[in-house]
């Protein structure tokens, strides 16, 4: 089973913020049956994020499933998937509750 790397920009990951700022990227070996969700659990770890329900993986801004595999998603070595989250005050309630913040 031939293997390659992703990108993922998590430079979204703590603000909502679309402005222009530089890109925080990590890379992830994947194959052709990793998920998605599989994915997203790497860079949460990679960035010490335990909430894995509040987040989620976009690629040319479609979000994808945590269900869908590499290749049913069409993903292919060199692409920029984001990781975004979806609800900010839920996090920092959570990090609050947690003492990470």
């Amino acid at each position: 089973m031939t293997t390659f790397l992703v990108s993922v920009d998590y430079s979204n990951s703590y603000s909502p913020g679309r402005g222009f700022r530089r890109r925080s990227i990590t890379t992830v070996n994947v194959s052709s049956e990793t998920t998605i969700g599989q994915i997203k659990e790497a860079v949460l770890k990679f960035l010490n994020i335990p909430y894995e329900d509040l987040y989620f993986i976009e690629y040319k801004g479609r979000r994808l499933e945590d269900k869908e595999t590499v290749s049913s998603s069409r993903l292919s070595k060199g692409c920029i998937l984001v990781l975004g989250c979806k609800d900010f005050n839920e996090l920092y309630t959570r990090m609050g509750r947690d003492g990470r913040l």
